[in-house]
């Protein structure tokens, strides 16, 4: 990406940091960036546009953490039972209440996408980018015999992201679960979807 253009999506990041995105606007992206109005449109269709890219983007970084994390799991991990615990430790971290807002952005991103062909075309670029990198650490996992081979890696890296996004249905809920109880469910789930049956 040329870096006037990051620099817009930059600017945008970080004010959605501070204030939502309806609060944010064109006149004020372009005070912080200190780009003119012209390169704004030769980089973006439109104002839209630009803040269309830098929700996606930012629902990527989000997400791609998380696979990071895993990555180093199986990087520095020896043990398949280690490797197993420390897999349902990242389980617990990602479904825990804090990460509540989080799990609201992805929410928000994807309901954007409603008769939104453009952001849904956006999005899925970075989302399909996310989904890869699970699809590779699921494999590598398969190859040692460390995650369950009889599963489809694709499969199986949506269904993990897609538990995690279910918990807005609780984060929203009037009388929500105990929030042990929920993770409990959820590292069960996990564990039960990705490490073979001994």
């Amino acid at each position: 990406m040329h870096a006037t253009a990051q620099l817009l999506i930059d600017v945008v990041l970080q004010m959605l940091e501070e204030r939502p995105v309806d609060q944010i606007t064109v006149d004020q992206v372009l005070a912080v960036s200190k780009v003119s109005r012209s390169s704004l449109y030769h980089h973006f269709e439109d104002y839209p546009d630009l803040v269309e890219h830098a929700i996606a983007a930012r629902v990527a970084t989000l997400n791609l953490s998380a696979a990071e994390a895993v990555r180093w799991l199986l990087d520095t991990t020896a043990e398949p039972d280690e490797f197993r615990a420390q897999v349902i430790a990242l389980t617990r971290l990602n479904h825990a209440q804090d990460r509540a807002p989080f799990r609201m952005t992805r929410t928000v991103a994807f309901a954007m996408t409603d008769r939104n062909e453009r952001f849904r075309a956006t999005l899925a670029r970075h989302q399909q980018a996310v989904t890869d990198v699970y699809v590779e650490l699921i494999s590598a996992g398969q190859e040692r015999g460390w995650v369950d081979t009889t599963l489809d890696p694709a499969s199986v890296a949506v269904m993990l992201q897609a538990i995690t996004l279910g918990r807005v249905v609780d984060d929203v809920s009037e009388r929500p679960v105990d929030p042990e109880a929920w993770i409990r469910t959820a590292e069960t789930a996990v564990a039960r979807m990705l490490f073979p049956r001994t």
